[in-house]
């Protein structure tokens, strides 16, 4: 069998689902099942990752963090690299697929543009459409416009399909490529799709159909082709197309007439007006040279050729991994001859790269192709970053939208990305790693109405089709928002969340080219076969929900001009953070953050794309790498240790490092395995520090500030007693180190749930009536109350509203027997909000003289994932934004440095192609291959199986159903009765003293390293003992340390010569070979 090695596992797997057993977190992966993988599995770790491992390489991070200089000059260059439907999902798993390729683990790895200084987010919806289109998106970051789904090059008032609208020059919009022509720059395109496509259409046509990439596409729409230019005409015969100085794709057949044969496949052209477009630019360019092959493009005479047209394929270039080397160049090949090209001209040049098959790899649902064509992708970034210098040329690395892959289950560290997970679903098969929303691979998720057992099928064969939800014959584009990387002159105005449009306004400001504002004056038919998305039976009409603004190129122009400007101002708070709040959104995947965005935006009756999160508008954003020592996929204690002790360690386990043996009570009490955490710090610094949360004040989250642990889930002597040959009178428990032990029982404020934890079997609950858990027969909450005669314990939100905050010096409020309800589920009496606990926790802390510490976690999010019931995810995302929203009107961004972040990820997908304006909660629009609809919010897997399959497994009709109830569970493709955490990157969002440290792609360890330097607290690098003056920033750092530094930057980063000049921009880190 495949996954023999896992035996051991799988038969534990087996045992416990067939006898119902559920140990330790009810919402998390089962802890026998955990045991069994490490007996099987062992510790698959890349080298000693302890504590000492992980303190190095954060101090090294903060130290290159304050290394960096921006590049504050003009661009002379710029190179656009676009990744066509590179999710944030696809940037995770390509990154560990080259780890693995390599024969790493995989989740250490970096690719190229992981290492970029500058990191921001990228909204990319568009005017008429909830989940963007590559047309629509192209037009956004190539022409600063956002305009309608299907059209390209023109702004919203043009109808689709629609040739007179089309012809209207005032509704036509330049992309930078005519902005950088009109400034006499070189300009080219790279792509591995049809130079047609919409990507690379973008750059140079006006459209009112992407699809009208010849004359026969548009003679089914019924369009008179001699009034209408099509793609093809526009790029051979009109501005900017026939001034490329470099055009290398796909496509020859869209150039050719029908009487005319392919030179490599002997078919007909597809042109039916008889024009030989080929021959035209042949004509047209009597310097330049056309090729066919990868041989021709190689051997090009680039000194004696003035531009070049190489077109490789009558269509798409073949996938890397299904190509012939001798007719298709690779990404990287055809980008090296684009650069050489345009470093001859004298103004500088700007060229587009697209590796456009990651995209179309997706909608085939072939994951393993679409992460090789990231990896190519990748290596053409390379070759780019070797052929350039950074101190003249801005590279930019994006997506245009997402998609519907996830990185679910809990797969060890290592674990193959192409692979199954390790752990059975509740119907007893295992599933993959990676799989989507929708697709072909649904045939691979079910046949005959059954799960399909994938035991004994190789799910790493470029063949395979991961499994997929709803049935489609092309996988859908995904909702959420998509990454940007940047390098070289003016890089530094990425570094928020923005609108896609304002990619192409940053662009236009570093080259000072473009209408708008400039860095120099501020010194002085044939339907696009993987995007056919129009409902069955159903007319494409004119979509009329729009927000109230007139979006046409004037109102996109105006606002992002207006955001460039805002960049342009922004300052760095250099200075002491005298306090830090840490917001923690559970589980608050990107994906969350989209929907809750729309959410927001419909509840206040909008919309709802255009609304923005409070923490949205926060300064600076990064990307943070969440899996942890022996986890591929992170649990919310690993993550929980990296974040608030700067340490990664294995998963389940807390405050500890991955010395510790899992379970092991002799190893949890070994002072040299605990790591002490932000707050031990704070409080060593005469700090207050406190903790807020929505679930129990024990779990994994808030245990992170204040114990050292095992098994996360002994939360009390009780949940000891379940494994055997723990000793609860050795092994301090979770409730029993947050009440006795330092840094806990000195918090000045505790607010959250889980009183039946603090309480003996005895006692009966003042709400519920229900006993206690310990067993031990220990009141902690009265011992609380004995240990802090000043302080104050509240049970309820009426209580809470009566606490004089000026007459008490600590605290305690446990506001439910477990975690506190669902704020839609919430009685009002008994639970405050988690708005209304972070005002009081902040108001109780600004009574310390020395600053403060504050954590702040919005929990529920993450179990409402679990649950399967998005709209309460939603929700209590809403909530986490109102305590953000708290916390900025209370607090001074001069002396407060607030974090906004995740600790993982979680496997909903927005997907789809639903409307501008539709019910996020609702469906989508379109209808499966099936005949039936399906909801724009899904999952993975999780208890929302059951609401999708029938008893027969038959799909089930959901036109009828209230999606948006508060109890509906969305539908999900594997059945498990928790949804599992996904392990794609989560964000950090920033604002405040040295907030501008978080702006790059991240160990997660690293956020402690920021917080510990930004508050001179611990025992690290701290800004205090920086020499600052305007032109340089001295840091102080003790020589045993700095040994260390040097030692483990030595260790961890294989400095290529390629690779010297990503991690050191600054620097002219120069060399030969590969040492």
């Amino acid at each position: 069998m495949m996954y023999s090695s896992k035996m051991i596992l799988l038969t534990v797997t087996l045992m416990l689902a067939l006898t119902g057993v559920a140990l330790g977190d009810e919402q998390h992966r089962d802890s026998a099942a955990r045991a069994a993988a490490r007996a099987a599995a062992g510790s698959n770790r890349a080298v000693t990752e302890d504590a000492a491992y992980w303190n190095q390489l954060g101090q090294q991070l903060v130290l290159d963090e304050l290394g960096k200089q921006r590049i504050n000059s003009q661009a002379k260059n710029i190179i656009f690299f676009l990744g066509d439907g590179m999710s944030i999902s696809t940037v995770t798993a390509a990154r560990i697929y080259k780890g693995q390729k390599a024969g790493k683990l995989g989740e250490e790895e970096q690719l190229y543009f992981d290492r970029f200084p500058y990191t921001a987010l990228s909204r990319t919806y568009c005017t008429d459409a909830q989940v963007a289109d590559s047309a629509c998106s192209a037009t956004a970051y190539l022409c600063g416009v956002k305009t309608d789904t299907d059209t390209i090059g023109i702004d919203a008032n043009v109808e689709f399909n629609n040739c007179t609208t089309q012809l209207d020059p005032a509704f036509h919009v330049d992309s930078v490529m005519s902005w950088a022509q009109a400034a006499n720059k070189g300009t080219g395109i790279v792509t591995t799709t049809r130079v047609t496509h919409a990507t690379p259409a973008g750059t140079y046509a006006h459209v009112a159909n992407r699809d009208w990439e010849d004359d026969y596409a548009q003679s089914f729409d019924g369009v008179d082709s001699t009034i209408c230019d099509d793609i093809a005409e526009q790029l051979v015969l009109s501005n900017p197309g026939k001034n490329f100085k470099v055009i290398l794709g796909g496509g020859r057949a869209y150039f050719t007439p029908r009487t005319m044969t392919d030179i490599e496949t002997g078919a007909a052209g597809r042109r039916r007006d008889g024009q030989d477009l080929i021959g035209q630019w042949v004509a047209d360019h009597p310097t330049g040279k056309y090729v066919t092959s990868r041989d021709e493009l190689v051997n090009l005479d680039v000194a004696g050729t003035d531009s070049v047209l190489g077109l490789f394929s009558p269509a798409h270039m073949e996938y890397f991994l299904e190509s012939s080397a001798a007719n298709n160049p690779t990404l990287e090949e055809m980008t090296r001859t684009a650069i050489q090209m345009l470093q001859k001209e004298a103004n500088g040049y700007v060229l587009l790269v697209e590796g456009g098959r990651i995209d179309q790899a997706h909608h085939d649902g072939r994951a393993k192709l679409a992460l090789e064509e990231a990896f190519q992708f990748d290596l053409a970034i390379a070759a780019a970053l070797n052929m350039t210098d950074p101190a003249d040329t801005l590279i930019i690395v994006t997506a245009d939208h997402s998609h519907t892959m996830t990185i679910n289950g809990y797969p060890d560290r290592g674990n193959d990305i192409l692979g199954l997970v390790g752990y059975l679903a509740t119907d007893l098969k295992p599933y993959t790693t990676l799989s989507y929303a929708n697709g072909p691979g649904s045939v691979n998720g079910y046949l005959g109405g059954v799960r399909v057992d994938l035991t004994d099928v190789d799910t790493t064969a470029d063949s395979f089709r991961q499994p997929a939800l709803v049935p489609l014959s092309s996988e859908s584009h995904g909702g959420d928002d998509v990454a940007i990387f940047a390098l070289g002159p003016q890089a530094h105005l990425f570094q928020g969340v923005y609108e896609q449009n304002y990619i192409a306004h940053v662009m236009g400001y570093a080259a000072c080219i473009g209408p708008g504002v400039k860095f120099c004056d501020m010194e002085g038919g044939n339907a696009d076969e993987y995007h056919n998305r129009i409902p069955l039976h159903t007319a494409r009409s004119k979509n009329q929900n729009r927000a109230e603004n007139k979006e046409d190129a004037v109102f996109w122009k105006g606002t992002a001009q207006a955001l460039l400007q805002k960049e342009l101002d922004k300052k760095p708070i250099e200075a002491q953070a005298k306090n830090i709040i840490f917001f923690l959104g559970d589980g608050m995947s990107i994906a969350t953050v989209t929907a809750a965005r729309i959410y927001k935006g419909q509840k206040a009756g909008n919309t709802g794309e255009e609304e923005q999160l409070t923490f949205d508008k926060f300064p600076y954003t990064a990307l943070s790498r969440t899996y942890c020592t022996d986890a591929q996929v992170a649990d919310s204690a690993c993550s929980a240790t990296a974040y608030l002790c700067g340490v990664k360690t294995d998963i389940d386990t807390i405050g500890l490092d991955s010395n510790v043996i899992y379970k092991n009570c002799s190893t949890q009490n070994e002072k040299a395995n605990q790591v002490s955490s932000i707050m031990a710090w704070a409080q060593a610094a005469n700090k207050g520090t406190g903790i807020v949360t929505t679930t129990r004040v024990t779990h994994a989250t808030p245990s992170g500030t204040y114990a050292h642990v095992a098994n996360r889930d002994w939360e009390d002597d009780y949940a000891q007693s379940l494994d055997d040959g723990v000793d609860s009178t050795t092994c301090d428990d979770i409730a029993e180190q947050l009440v006795r032990n330092s840094p806990g029982k000195n918090f000045k404020v505790i607010m959250g749930g889980g009183r039946a934890y603090f309480t003996p079997q005895e006692q009966q609950d003042p709400e519920t009536g229900a006993a206690g858990r310990r067993l031990d027969g220990v009141n902690l909450v009265e011992e609380w109350k004995t240990k802090h005669p000043k302080g104050k314990y509240v049970t309820s939100k009426n209580e809470l509203d009566k606490v004089d905050i000026a007459t008490i010096d600590e605290l305690l409020g446990l506001f439910s027997p477990a975690h506190m309800e669902y704020f839609l589920e919430s009685s009002a009496a008994n639970n405050p909000t988690l708005e209304e606990m972070t005002r009081i926790a902040i108001q109780m802390l600004q009574k310390e003289t020395n600053g403060y510490v504050l954590l702040v976690e919005g929990g529920r999010i993450d179990q409402a994932h679990h649950d399967g019931r998005a709209k309460l995810a939603l929700e209590e995302t809403i909530q986490l934004d109102l305590a953000v929203a708290a916390a900025l009107e209370l607090t001074n961004t001069e002396d407060t440095l607030i974090i906004v972040t995740a600790d993982h990820s979680h496997t909903m997908t927005i997907n789809g192609y639903p409307e501008r304006g539709n019910n996020l909660l609702g469906l989508s629009g379109d209808m499966g291959n099936d005949g039936k609809p399906y909801t724009t919010l899904s999952y993975a897997n999780g208890p929302g199986f059951n609401t999708t399959f029938d008893e027969n497994g038959t799909r089930i009709d959901l036109t009828n159903v209230n999606t948006t109830a508060d109890g509906y569970l969305q539908p999900s493709a594997v059945p498990i009765n928790s949804e599992t955490h996904g392990g794609d990157d989560v964000a950090i969002f920033a604002i405040g003293p040295q907030a501008q440290l978080f702006q790059g792609v991240y160990e997660q360890h690293y956020i402690a390293h920021v917080m510990a330097y930004a508050a001179c607290v611990g025992d690290g690098l701290k800004f205090c003992d920086a020499k600052t003056s305007s032109s340089s920033r001295t840091i102080v750092v003790p020589y045993a340390l700095f040994a260390k530094i040097v030692m483990v930057t030595i260790a961890v980063i294989d400095c290529h010569v390629k690779d010297c000049k990503i991690i050191e921009t600054e620097t002219d880190c120069k060399g030969s070979g590969d040492g």
